[in-house]
């Protein structure tokens, strides 16, 4: 009789769960089959609404019905994403042309600026008009502008809402898969295009009268009086620390601050998330119902702060996440109804993903919710830990302090598990110090969050009191960032995870949703059974298991000839797992290189290669021999006097990187023998010469399973002549053209004497240097060589099987073979 009484199916104990992935599941679902017309998820939505108006709320037909309902919203938000996101894209690529420089671009601001380190990044909206050499052209996509602080004349700053007029250069967002790539962040917001704002070109702001806008107004205000009063308080580094912390500036951290708090898994602290809207409002509430407030006034005061908080730090997702489940969880009281905190958490992402379809794409989205639903899940086994340890020690304040360290290390590893997919994606590593970490230094970053915004909330009742209190926090500060650097120095605190996929994340999601039923089932079961516990012991053996047979290589050899616009970059994986760079692009893509190195599983380069001294192919140097560990650098050509170079030496000073000379005969092979590595160029005389760096630029050629790639660096043509002439053995499959396909490279002679099956070449979109030459691409076209190109393909994939099998990827085209 009592399940006859039961109003739904038992499915819908979590409707918002169901709801959710139903919705991920239309997304998934309308991408996997490239669906661009939003009908065919229209009819699937309203397939499911008849099922549901014409079934039993108790049959599992209502359950498919409402799972249609939502899967079809999803497939319809998909598509219409897809095909907006093509069409303008077309426009861009019809207006860019062969020329990306002097657009200017009117638009209205969409969403809060970001800071960044140089200045700010402003999205547009949808309805930007753009305006090259013809008439205004509306995109129909959101433009990401780059604007230097000093442009931004009287520092005002944009707020949503804001109409914006600036030039300079519009240029396609870059496609890296993963890699921590900005393309990818502005291309989940829904930017299709990025405008370098030149500097001393009109930028005209013209600000929005609306209420709305005055309110985001006087909060930017607030956070620019914030920053100066820490400025004013706290040296640079504690500074930069408590900004990030607290309002979300995370542009200031150092280069060291940064890669410790990654290495040591605490770069989440920084993300102005749940964990400070929880803090905010949870001692607000605290303090309106200490001093006396009806649940009423709580609650209108409650929204009114969590509403000014989130426009402080500029409408974060995780933010908007966090505020909504603290009115749903207060809501309860004027209900006096309780709420499911599984259920509530997807009702709260059902409704932002209605709102916000690009939301699912943003990582900062991912990680806050699958952070959320780790706490959730784990609930009950905090409580029963926290029973067990009161049992054996008491209920004191000793048996506290055991229990709330070891609720935060088992949480803190199972946040560590789930998160391991995105981990893999965006860094190539996880840490493996994270559990530890976080029992010793979030509590004290958490101490830290609460005590700057009471100091800050001094700022306009009693500014006097507002500097000495931050003062106060140098010491706690310099704390925090010592603990951190130092669990952060180890090699062995992160684990790489190369070579992950998508049906290893499929697994560990199926286990842990497994061991989340389980337990459900063992909440309503009068025997405690250990055995539900089997899955997540099931998901942390297998990755555990796995990793050694991932860690040995594939036995290929993978080449990466990396997209970083108008530059070089190469990355080389040999068949044991040791690693050679060539070149590091330019400084413009400097800070996103060493998340794409180590996305691709690489912790340590055995050897590193700097062909010669321009800012194109050493730019970015620095920061790669900064974030990773290097054995070893080989240069070569003319050591000439660019500020790049000894930025360059200053560094391997530091990092006491020995460094050695490659010329002509020098060779080195990998540790098993199997790949050989060999320098066709400088001789000694071209090394000699300090006035033409090109002239004197490393040539490596690699061989592996009987095929060759050539890497000629910014080599011309008497550097073509001099290996030809010296018999160098200079027959490849795969030729990587010189100085970016310049008609200054490349002869005839020397593709000749190459025969190369596949050429390579690697360049910036819409380049000023109008990088290739016609006449080569005429020239590999006559020899009917296939050719590859960064600004075209982006990333390219190089891969060599120990038969001599060559496959070859790129982040735009469909894998191809070569046997």
């Amino acid at each position: 009789m009592a399940a006859s009484t039961r109003p739904y199916h038992p499915a819908f104990a979590f409707p918002g769960v169901v709801a959710v992935l139903s919705l991920l599941a239309g997304h998934a679902l309308s991408r996997a089959a490239a669906l661009q017309d939003w009908r065919f998820g229209t009819i699937a939505a309203i397939g499911g609404i008849v099922t549901l108006l014409t079934s039993n709320r108790q049959g599992s037909t209502f359950v498919a019905g409402f799972c249609i309902l939502f899967a079809g919203i999803g497939i319809a938000q998909q598509s219409n994403l897809t095909a907006y996101d093509k069409a303008a894209f077309n426009i861009i690529e019809s207006q860019t042309g062969n020329n990306s420089r002097n657009f200017t671009v009117r638009g209205r601001v969409a969403v809060s600026p970001q800071r960044t380190r140089t200045g700010w990044l402003i999205y547009l909206a949808q309805d930007t008009m753009i305006r090259g050499r013809g008439a205004p052209v509306q995109v129909g996509g959101m433009i990401a502008a780059s604007v230097r602080a000093e442009t931004m004349g009287d520092g005002s700053i944009p707020v949503i809402g804001d109409v914006v007029e600036a030039t300079g250069e519009l240029r396609e967002l870059s496609h890296v898969p993963g890699a921590g790539d900005p393309g990818n962040w502005m291309r989940a917001r829904g930017a299709v295009a990025q405008l370098f704002v030149s500097h001393g070109k009109p930028f005209t702001l013209q600000p929005s009268s609306s209420r709305s806008s005055q309110l985001l107004r006087l909060s930017a205000q607030a956070s620019v009086s914030c920053e100066r009063a820490i400025r004013a308080a706290l040296p640079e580094p504690q500074a930069a620390l408590l900004m990030s912390l607290t309002i979300g500036k995370t542009h200031l951290l150092s280069d060291e601050q940064r890669t410790s708090f990654r290495r040591t898994g605490l770069l989440h602290l920084f993300s102005v998330s749940g964990l400070h809207t929880m803090l905010v409002g949870g001692i607000l509430v605290w303090l309106l119902r200490v001093l006396g407030f009806r649940p009423w006034i709580r609650f209108a005061v409650m929204i009114a702060a969590l509403a000014f908080f989130a426009t402080l730090v500029g409408m974060a997702s995780p933010v908007i996440r966090a505020a909504l489940l603290l009115i749903l969880y207060e809501s309860r009281q004027l209900l006096r109804r309780p709420i499911e905190p599984l259920s509530a958490l997807g009702s709260v992402a059902t409704i932002l993903l209605l709102l916000s379809p690009r939301l699912p794409y943003q990582v900062d989205f991912q990680m806050t919710f699958l952070c959320a639903v780790a706490l959730v899940l784990m609930a009950q086994w905090s409580v029963a830990l926290k029973m067990a340890v009161g049992r054996r020690l008491g209920w004191g304040w000793r048996s506290r302090i055991v229990s709330d360290s070891l609720q935060l290390f088992v949480a803190s590893c199972v946040i560590q598990v789930i998160l391991i997919p995105i981990y893999a994606n965006q860094f190539g590593e996880v840490s493996l110090i994270s559990p530890i970490a976080n029992m010793l230094l979030l509590q004290l970053a958490s101490l830290l969050v609460i005590a700057g915004f009471v100091s800050l909330a001094f700022i306009p009742i009693m500014p006097f009191l507002a500097i000495p209190s931050l003062a106060l926090l140098k010491w706690p500060l310099g704390l925090l960032e010592w603990g951190t650097a130092i669990l952060a120095k180890p090699d062995f605190v992160v684990m790489a995870l190369p070579n992950w996929s998508l049906f290893m994340t499929g697994t560990l999601y199926l286990l842990l949703t497994c061991s989340a039923f389980v337990r459900f089932h063992g909440q309503r079961s009068p025997r405690r059974s250990p055995w539900r516990f089997v899955p997540v012991a099931m998901a942390v053996a297998m990755l555990l298991c796995a990793q050694p047979f991932l860690a040995r290589g594939d036995g290929k050899l993978h080449v990466w000839f990396l997209d970083v616009g108008q530059g070089d970059a190469t990355l080389v994986q040999f068949p044991d797992r040791s690693t050679l760079l060539v070149d590091a692009g330019p400084q413009r893509t400097a800070r996103e290189l060493p998340a794409m190195i180590r996305s691709r599983g690489v912790q340590r380069l055995n050897s590193v290669i700097a062909t010669h001294a321009d800012a194109d192919h050493i730019g970015g140097m620095n920061e790669v021999l900064e974030a990773i560990p290097a054995d070893i650098l080989l240069v070569g050509g003319s050591l000439a006097e660019t500020n790049q170079f000894r930025d360059l030496e200053s560094t391997v000073r530091e990092k006491y990187i020995p460094v050695a000379t490659a010329l002509r005969g020098g060779e080195f092979t990998n540790s098993d023998g199997h790949v050989r590595v060999t320098f066709l160029h400088p001789t000694s005389e071209f090394s000699s010469n300090a006035s033409e760096t090109n002239k004197a630029s490393v040539v490596t050629r690699i061989d592996f399973a009987g095929r060759s790639i050539l890497l000629m660096g910014d080599a011309g043509w008497e550097a073509e002549w001099s290996m030809i002439h010296d018999s160098q053995h200079l027959a490849a499959d795969v030729l990587k053209l010189g100085h970016h396909g310049s008609n200054t490279s490349s002869s005839d002679l020397l593709v000749d004497e190459v025969r190369p099956t596949i050429a390579i070449i690697s360049c910036g979109k819409n380049n000023s240097y109008r990088h290739p030459s016609f006449e080569v691409l005429d020239r590999l076209k006559e020899r009917s060589i296939t050719t590859y190109r960064t600004d075209n393909d982006g990333t390219i994939h190089l891969s060599v099987e120990p038969t001599g099998e060559i496959h070859v990827e790129a982040t735009r085209l469909a894998g191809e073979s070569l046997r």
